[in-house]
């Protein structure tokens, strides 16, 4: 009996388990309404795009989290989305951008009820599978971002 144990560990580990890892954004603010005039969105506050690049040569299966800023969780039903091998995308947090995102900046979930806060993105696979930042385009066209963003294990 103890012989099999020991061949299935060897197996497991010589298998290379998958591992979860995630990305954190610590703060967005995405007040900012979805008409653009010129480079700059109506309203006050500005526009949070979080940006992410699958490094991979396969899809991303990913899950994301939200929390207001006091704590509260803000997470939708569903909450996952999937990233294509090697691409990239860039979507709004708080809501919906027909006129800045595309079709697959669009399903990602957006937070539940509030549009200010944080997020944690999850995924099987190694830290270094999704890189990020965080873009902020503010209706005086005032533009700042912080990143990038490296996944960890």
């Amino acid at each position: 009996m103890a012989k099999y144990l020991v061949w299935a560990l060897v197996i497991v580990v010589g298998s290379g388990v998958a591992i979860g890892a995630s990305l954190r954004v610590p703060f967005f603010s995405d007040e900012a309404g979805t008409t653009w005039t010129g480079g700059a969105p109506d309203g006050p506050g500005g526009a949070d795009f979080i940006g992410v690049l699958n490094t991979t040569g396969s899809a991303l299966s990913c899950a994301i989290t939200y929390r207001e800023a006091g704590g509260v969780d803000r997470t939708p039903s569903p909450n996952t989305f999937t990233i294509p091998a090697y691409t990239s995308l860039s979507f709004r947090p708080g809501r919906d951008d027909p006129v800045q995102e595309n079709t697959a900046s669009l399903a990602v979930p957006n937070m539940d009820g509030a549009r200010t806060g944080s997020c944690i993105i999850t995924w099987t696979g190694n830290g270094t599978d999704l890189q990020g930042r965080v873009h902020t385009i503010k209706s005086n066209e005032q533009q700042s971002q912080y990143g990038p963003m490296i996944g960890v294990d």
